[in-house]
């Protein structure tokens, strides 16, 4: 320091330019003391800067490694807390796992487990150990997410639990299996609604026509009833009596004068009787005529009618000869581009059975020229009494003239009554007795009659084939109920009601959940309509196979769902009743009651109907329909030969009919049923549900279906059962040099917690679910 005070002194010291040059420069001397340079000391005056620089080197040093720590801090926090949630999911209820594969939260508190699993990871240390992070938890809160009982959680964890199953049991499986019945039940469907609608035309044609014959007969009636046939011999005694009538009156003309008249009494009983019978003709003639035209009028408009319907069967036959031709076409071009049907050639390569029998077909339709002849005989039956009624008059006219001294002669009376009668009796030949062209009419009219009497008879059997099938599906309803099931479903029923209320209350939140009404399922009809039965089954069965690829690409969510529930939930297969002996003879009784609630979730989980026999009645009428339609297919084939096509929709009903009771009888005996005549193959009980599980209910009706049964059968309220935790960690950490100035830099930089004294605060929030 020396050193220092004299070099300034030397600096600022005497001398005229004050130790500068000439220039007013200042000049810089050199100045040696004890050996050394001046520069020495120069040289500490930089060091002062040094250290100065030095401390703010330090000072920024220091922040950032509190920067550091403190980013290092906020990672350790988060992924504490990450650790922490997943920690507490880990705990899960192994029931509802190892029963349902779903994950719900159990066990241990979560706040335990998340303060537990947030220390463990961010490794709070001992006061004497050292560390880069000491760490301190301030506050940790657990929050409960969304419920296992909501819909969108639910159907989330069921597509995990099922996206590499179903694939794998259903698509593979079951739909590879019914493949081929896919383009047959469609062209089946087609062809037996067409032969229906035909049938239906058919029936319609010939009420109207054999209704028009009865109009024409009752006109006949009404001729014959009149009396105007028995009044014929009277007429003629009237003619040959007038010869007599004549004579008397020239006799008594001739007498002498003042002689009383010898005929008189004659004169006046003939004159009498030949005005009475002369006003009965004419009275007979003019009162059926009248009623006579109004019924003729009225078998006109059913003639027209018929014509009508008439024009819709041309329809329809065209149109099912054409689906025919086009199916041959198909059923070739996929035979020539190597293309198999499965065994369904005899259906899909060669048609119906119709298809070569387009004669046939069109033999039902009638052609214009019928109609017009029928209405030209109508014509002529209302000329024909026409002229009973114009003879009537002129007999009366010229009785009256006759017998009234109006003319010379008999006025005509034996034309007269020879034209009455020649009348009367073409009249009656033509429609009374034998009534020819009645006849014929009703000959053509019935020109199938041997086929329909054969197909009527088909029908009669049909009617009989499905009495004993409603006897077969109603020995399920005879069973004996239990009223520990009866319970049971009422318990099911508030469980479901609750469920769908709250996730109805959601999805009124904002909630992305679609509900819809439930499909429903028929069972067979109380009365048998052979085409319109087969018709029905035809749709149904179409719609289960017609469209069996499409539904799996289109709607593989849900089919998902479907198969956890065919996994999952117990079915109670029509073997399981005990109502056809086994092979094996007798079976083992159960303890469980025969329609619990345990023994039939899948059904419930399909119909949704809380009557313990309903949802087993609508399984089993539903199987019954598919086998109908798919063994009336097959019938269609069998039957073909028969040519006439009602006919061969009759007799194929007949063999499905047969057929069908023999595969519920199977059903019911062992459980499956074959998949058709022409495809291998059986297909099991649940097979079944599979494919109705596809058709009927909404996903949202289904969900809470299941919800209600798994919580029957546990005892959870899955809208209880946590699916989601949320954490929230609060710690600190020790700031190593200066809090006021980390302070001061978290109001510039982005820190995400705050300092509070000497310490960093910070909190995170994870969240997970399973």
């Amino acid at each position: 320091m020396d050193d220092i005070r004299h070099i300034r002194r030397r600096n600022s010291g005497g001398g005229r330019n004050g130790g500068r040059s000439k220039r007013g420069k200042e000049i810089p001397r050199l100045v040696k003391r004890e050996g050394r340079s001046a520069f020495r000391s120069v040289n500490g005056s930089v060091s002062l800067y040094l250290v100065m620089i030095a401390s703010v080197v330090l000072l920024f040093m220091s922040v950032l490694i509190d920067y550091a720590r403190i980013a290092a801090f906020e990672r350790q926090v988060e992924s504490a807390a990450y650790a922490g949630v997943r920690s507490v999911l880990s705990a899960y209820d192994e029931t509802l796992y190892s029963r349902y594969g779903l994950f719900g939260r159990g066990g241990t508190d979560s706040l335990t487990i998340l303060q537990d699993s947030i220390e463990d990871g961010m490794l709070i240390q001992r006061e004497q150990s050292f560390q880069l992070l000491r760490g301190k938890v301030e506050n940790l809160q657990a929050f409960d997410g969304d419920s296992l009982g909501l819909h969108p959680v639910l159907r989330r964890q069921i597509l995990e639990d099922m996206k590499y199953k179903a694939p794998a049991d259903f698509a593979m499986e079951l739909a590879n299996r019914l493949k081929p019945l896919s383009s047959s039940m469609k062209e089946a469907k087609e062809t037996v609604q067409r032969m229906d609608e035909l049938r239906k035309l058919y029936d319609k044609r010939q009420k109207h026509l054999l209704q028009a014959l009865a109009y024409q007969r009752q006109a006949a009636q009404e001729a014959e009833q009149s009396g105007i046939g028995g009044l014929v011999p009277s007429a003629f005694s009237v003619v040959s009596g007038y010869a007599s009538y004549q004579s008397w009156i020239a006799s008594d003309a001739a007498r002498e004068e003042g002689t009383e008249p010898e005929y008189e009494d004659e004169i006046a009983q003939y004159a009498a009787s030949a005005r009475s019978t002369a006003s009965q003709v004419g009275n007979a003639g003019t009162r059926f005529k009248p009623e006579h035209d109004r019924l003729l009028g009225l078998a006109a408009g059913e003639v027209a009618s018929a014509k009508a319907v008439n024009e819709r069967m041309k329809q329809a036959a065209a149109a099912l000869s054409t689906a025919a031709q086009t199916s041959i076409q198909s059923g070739q071009s996929a035979g020539s581009n190597g293309g198999s049907s499965g065994g369904m050639g005899g259906l899909t390569g060669s048609g119906t059975g119709v298809s070569g029998n387009q004669q046939d077909t069109e033999r039902l339709v009638l052609p214009d020229r019928w109609f017009d002849e029928y209405q030209t005989e109508l014509d002529e039956q209302k000329t024909d009494a026409g002229a009973i009624q114009q003879a009537a008059s002129r007999f009366q006219s010229s009785v009256y003239a006759a017998v009234g001294g109006y003319a010379a002669s008999d006025s005509g009376m034996p034309v007269a009554a020879a034209s009455l009668s020649s009348a009367y009796t073409l009249y009656s030949e033509r429609y009374l007795s034998p009534g020819s062209r009645l006849a014929a009419r009703e000959r053509a009219i019935r020109y199938d009659q041997a086929a329909d009497d054969e197909r009527k008879a088909l029908e009669r059997q049909a009617e009989s084939k499905m009495s004993e099938a409603r006897q077969l599906l109603d020995r399920v309803a005879d069973m004996q109920h239990s009223e520990e099931a009866a319970a049971a479903f009422e318990e099911l029923k508030g469980l479901y009601e609750h469920n769908r209320s709250l996730n109805e209350q959601v999805s009124a939140a904002g909630e992305a959940v679609e509900l819809s009404p439930s499909g429903s399922a028929r069972a067979p009809a109380g009365e048998l309509d052979s085409g319109g039965t087969a018709a029905e089954s035809m749709s149904s069965a179409d719609q289960v196979f017609g469209g069996l690829s499409d539904t799996m690409l289109s709607i593989r969510d849900e089919l998902y769902i479907n198969e956890y529930a065919v996994h999952r939930f117990t079915s109670l297969s029509p073997d399981q009743l005990g109502l056809m002996p086994s092979p094996a003879g007798g079976g083992t009784v159960s303890p469980v009651p025969v329609f619990a609630a345990e023994r039939q979730e899948v059904e419930y989980i399909l119909y949704g109907s809380h009557d313990q026999k309903m949802n087993l009645g609508l399984a089993y009428g539903e199987i019954f329909t598919i086998r109908l339609a798919v063994r009336t297919m097959e019938g269609l084939i069998e039957c073909r030969s028969l040519g006439h096509p009602l006919l061969i929709l009759a007799a194929a009903v007949v063999y499905g009919i047969e057929k069908t009771l023999e595969d519920m009888a199977e059903l019911f005996r062992d459980g499956t049923t074959p998949i058709s005549k022409y495809i291998p193959g059986e297909l099991r009980y649940k097979d079944y549900l599979r494919l109705f599980l596809l058709i009927h209910g909404s996903e949202a009706d289904k969900l809470s279906r299941m919800s209600a049964v798994i919580e029957h059968n546990t005892g959870y309220r899955l809208h209880e059962i946590p699916a989601a935790v949320s954490g929230e960690v609060k710690a600190s950490v020790r700031l190593w040099f200066l809090p006021g100035v980390m302070r001061m830099v978290g109001y510039v930089s982005p820190l995400q917690g705050k300092v509070v004294g000497n310490r960093y605060e910070t909190t995170k929030t994870a969240a997970w679910s399973y």
